[in-house]
């Protein structure tokens, strides 16, 4: 990536946390966890899944080739007890445990892996819809099978990536008979069947998801955690203002509850609730700029965006102290992380880029350039809760 558009990239970084409030005594043995979600589930389907929000959800239904550790970032075996990368990123080994069922008792195979990745590349899965999980697998020629544990997926390029992406729910192995049925199908709860320690039992679009759990799961990875998952039963439901969840955990009608805001996290502490969060590994909250037209085409004007923005402003002021300004355009949880030095807030170097690329100061606030005025449109997702009020700040 050109140190242009990397620094385009980050222009509005923030790092990503995970905010979530619970109550003081759930550590004592339950049959039931209520989980309040901010917003609701977009897809049963871990493929399609494109927020924490739905993600929390999906990811208890569906394991993942390896792990990322929380703490260091380093990835671990989960679904492949081994994992190998060629030398020139272009291919990747997996050898597979031999004890994985999915919760139809299918068991795991080198060949229900290569149809899921075979399905993310699918010409309809590139030409209905728009998958993250099929982004993480551009390049994608095939996957070889060896053997019944030995998958061998290979790219026509480099992808330094995809060991990561392999840790996310949206690489999440399903079941043969999930990757059979369409993209619309698999948004159904009742259609996605993977192994992980949680199945499907109910899904009301736009309201609640509800999990059992399944007693025969053995394989979670090397994460501290047992095996055996906590509660027989999960209940997530729809609350989407956060002083109602925060009013329900700290009542004691719900358990749980994510994404609560900067205002709400007082009264959720002193009730005796607990607050916990941590960066997520990948890409921090980003514009990402169209560099093929408009003004943010020209790289002197991304990086004076870049220089322009406060991020310990924006961090402080509408999301606190769950959230750290970024540095880089990784998070500080993703191998690899650095600190980049063209992050940062110097708005002199902002207004020396702007000058010299012609774009001219009208002395209120706004400058132009041949008679056009400098400025972008944003589109943007309301399902984060910071997403309109970041905008707003900046």
């Amino acid at each position: 990536m050109k140190n242009s558009t990397r620094a385009a990239v980050a222009a509005l970084a923030v790092a990503t946390g995970l905010p979530i409030a619970a109550c003081a005594g759930d550590d004592a043995e339950s049959d039931v966890l209520r989980y309040g979600l901010s917003s609701a589930p977009s897809c049963a389907d871990p493929a399609q899944s494109s927020t924490n929000q739905t993600v929390n959800v999906s990811r208890q239904v569906v394991d993942s080739l390896v792990d990322q550790n929380r703490d260091t970032g380093e990835l671990t075996p989960w679904l492949a007890e081994r994992f190998a990368a060629s030398p020139d990123g272009r291919s990747f080994t997996f050898t597979l445990r031999d004890d994985v069922t999915f919760s139809d008792g299918t068991p795991l195979t080198s060949d229900v892996v290569k149809k899921n990745f075979d399905a993310l590349t699918s010409d309809e899965s590139t030409s209905t819809r728009t998958l993250q999980a099929s982004g993480f697998l551009l390049g994608y020629e095939r996957t070889d099978t060896p053997d019944q544990r030995t998958a061998i997926v290979r790219f026509a390029e480099p992808n330094v990536q995809f060991l990561q992406a392999a840790a996310t729910t949206q690489l999440g192995i399903l079941a043969p008979s999930t990757v059979a049925a369409s993209f619309d199908d698999r948004c159904t709860a009742s259609t996605v069947i993977g192994s992980g320690p949680y199945t499907y039992s109910g899904w009301e679009q736009d309201r609640s998801a509800t999990l059992t759990r399944r007693d025969d799961y053995r394989w979670t990875p090397d994460t501290g955690l047992a095996d055996h998952a906590r509660y027989r039963t999960v209940e997530f439901s729809v609350v989407p203002e956060s002083g109602v969840r925060a009013g329900s955990v700290t009542s004691g009608q719900l358990d749980a509850s994510a994404d609560p805001q900067p205002q709400d996290r007082s009264a959720i502490e002193a009730s005796g609730a607990a607050l916990t969060s941590r960066p997520n590994p990948g890409l921090p909250y980003v514009f990402q700029s169209n560099v093929s037209r408009g003004v943010l085409a020209d790289a002197a004007v991304r990086r004076a965006v870049t220089t322009a923005l406060d991020r310990n402003e924006l961090v402080d002021t509408v999301l606190g102290d769950s959230f750290k300004p970024a540095t880089s355009v990784l998070a500080s949880t993703t191998p690899g992380y650095r600190t980049d030095p063209a992050i940062r807030l110097d708005r002199a170097e902002s207004a020396r880029l702007l000058d010299a690329a012609g774009w001219r100061s009208s002395g209120e606030g706004t400058r132009s350039k041949d008679g056009k005025k400098l400025s972008f449109d944003v589109i943007y997702s309301p399902e984060f809760y910071g997403n309109k009020p970041i905008l707003e700040l900046v």
